[in-house]
């Protein structure tokens, strides 16, 4: 948005371009705070589902499909999670789920979104070296191979998770 659309906006809501700039600035935290404790929600539940595996004798490898995240906000979790795999002798193999071709026809990818995926997933890319494992990036590319990569060495047990929609979760019957 453009400062003449915000201009116009802001006329039509009989709010100052002040007030309107506040507003926006107001929401855009209030959705990163909501997506930060998102992200250490998962972060704290996923290392409190790998204590859950102490009883289980020898090495664990732990598949991790995510398209990262924002290390400054979440970086006590993020040592939580590789302390938790390190505690039940699991090795972490982090895919990165990020998409880097454009799909929809417009303009190629920018420097700064390569840059901001490549700031995510070191994130995650941490945790994997810390645990002994690797960071997979671009992973939805060649996904077959990254998984037999890490299949080949591993007889270990392998858990898959994932996060169901809102939908599944109200209708347990047609999920």
């Amino acid at each position: 948005m453009c400062s003449s659309d915000l201009a116009d906006s802001s006329k039509r809501q009989g709010l100052s371009l002040d007030e309107q700039r506040r507003l926006i600035k107001d929401n855009a935290q209030q959705l990163t705070n909501r997506l930060d404790g998102n992200a250490r929600l998962f972060l704290s539940t996923a290392a409190d589902v790998l204590r859950g595996f102490r009883s289980v004798d020898g090495r664990k490898t732990i598949l991790l499909f995510s398209e990262g995240f924002y290390g400054d906000n979440v970086t006590s979790e993020l040592r939580g999670l590789a302390a938790a795999a390190a505690e039940i002798y699991g090795v972490v193999y982090a895919f990165d789920l990020n998409t880097r071709l454009d799909t929809t026809g417009a303009e190629p990818v920018g420097n700064d979104v390569s840059s901001e995926i490549s700031s995510r997933t070191a994130t995650v890319g941490s945790v994997a070296t810390d645990t002994g494992g690797q960071l997979v990036p671009d992973a939805l590319s060649h996904l077959d191979d990254a998984l037999g990569r890490v299949a080949a060495p591993s007889g270990d047990y392998y858990v898959i998770g994932f996060e169901p929609s809102a939908d599944a979760l109200s209708d347990r019957t047609g999920y």
